[in-house]
């Protein structure tokens, strides 16, 4: 790898990187190397089914082995492994329930307890590397206003959210950077739940409590939709009944990320409630994806579905990426942190733990803080 200048986060963003090889994938082109990819690791790809809704590997017994720091050193333990892709989260918990599934991801957390309390099953939980936040449109009104963005930090009760939602598996968010990220502000505490602040700084910006009990400036309500995916529901829920509660008409509609995403990224939305990986637990590939003004072309602001600009915050996440002082860098990402703190694109909300459950059966087997499936030593009893 040839740089053009210090890359202080190279190391922890490699692993990201996956080698395949060269020769290979010249002489089949990227459509041929989809269909019938060729990797390094302990499994060899076998079929795909239409629309990857399954992959099928089987054990490469000539893998080459293996760090010799990282037992066990060798061919994988299970001679195949299926991945099926199992969007509603009910259907992956019956199919884990039947047997026709070994491991299952993302567990909703309403049903953590229910699954522990099933004989053959075991619930494993993990530090998280999403945090989630709801998005508000900078440049469309009533978002467009700093306190109108503040008030709301304040009208959401994270504490109850993370007891009742996510059956105290999650942890509040202290602002735009996750609270595990090696360059987190600690200076900086979540937005507490505080309904008279809320109401105070939406007066300060012209809502008043109307006839109903609904929020109002010039005779029109406040109302908007919160935009999410099925997994987020529970939460979009939640808040939107805080936010009700404060007189503040809002409601969620669902949609597939496919079909928001360029809606949100273009300033067609309102309101956009999700999260993003961190990964590298680094700024980068995380805070110049969602705080950066959007850049064509460029990896910067690919993921700002709030439409957030500013010139500062720009220049020293750009400088902040390829600054070698480690004590600068801290101090540059400090800054860009407390910015996003006060202009408030977003309700930070909350970071969740990763939470998947397996069958007794299965062995040596831990959920990975980032979603992976590492089934190298993974066995069936």
């Amino acid at each position: 790898m040839h740089f053009t200048g210090p890359w202080p986060p190279a190391m922890q963003l490699l692993v990201h990187q996956q080698i395949v090889p060269k020769a290979y994938l010249e002489k089949v082109g990227t459509q041929g190397f989809v269909e019938k990819p060729v990797g390094t690791g302990p499994f060899k790809f076998v079929l795909a089914k239409t629309g990857l809704e399954q992959v099928d590997l089987e054990r490469f017994d000539g893998f080459w082995g293996g760090a010799p720091d990282l037992k066990p050193v060798g061919p994988a333990c299970a001679p195949k492994a299926t991945f099926r892709v199992i969007p509603e989260a009910s259907t992956r918990v019956a199919a884990l329930l039947a047997g026709e599934v070994d491991i299952i991801q993302e567990v909703p957390p309403e049903l953590v307890a229910t699954l522990k309390a099933t004989s053959g099953l075991v619930v494993k939980s993990g530090p998280g590397t999403r945090p989630a936040w709801m998005e508000m449109n900078v440049n469309q009104a009533p978002f467009n206003d700093v306190k109108v963005r503040q008030a709301l930090n304040y009208a959401v009760d994270k504490d109850l959210i993370i007891k009742k939602i996510y059956n105290g598996m999650a942890q509040p968010l202290p602002g735009a950077l996750s609270p595990l990220n090696n360059f987190v502000n600690t200076n900086l505490k979540p937005y507490a739940y505080d309904k008279s602040k809320a109401l105070a700084l939406l007066a300060e910006a012209g809502w008043k409590p109307g006839k109903d009990g609904t929020l109002e400036k010039g005779g029109k309500p406040f109302t908007f939709v919160i935009d999410t995916i099925e997994v987020f529901r529970p939460v979009a829920e939640a808040i939107a009944s805080q936010f009700r509660d404060i007189g503040i008409d809002a409601s969620v509609r669902l949609w597939e990320y496919s079909v928001i995403q360029g809606k949100v990224l273009a300033g067609e939305r309102t309101a956009y409630l999700g999260d993003w990986g961190d990964s590298a637990f680094d700024p980068v590939g995380h805070i110049e994806a969602k705080w950066h003004s959007l850049q064509k072309g460029t990896a910067l602001g690919r993921g700002n579905f709030s439409t957030y600009a500013n010139a500062e915050v720009d220049k020293l996440i750009e400088q902040g990426e390829v600054e070698s002082d480690t004590a600068r860098r801290k101090e540059m990402y400090n800054k860009v942190q407390e910015i996003l703190y006060t202009e408030a694109p977003a309700v930070f909300l909350v970071l969740p733990e990763v939470v998947e459950a397996s069958s007794a059966r299965v062995q040596n087997w831990e959920p990975a803080a980032d979603g992976r499936v590492n089934l190298h030593d993974v066995c069936l009893k």
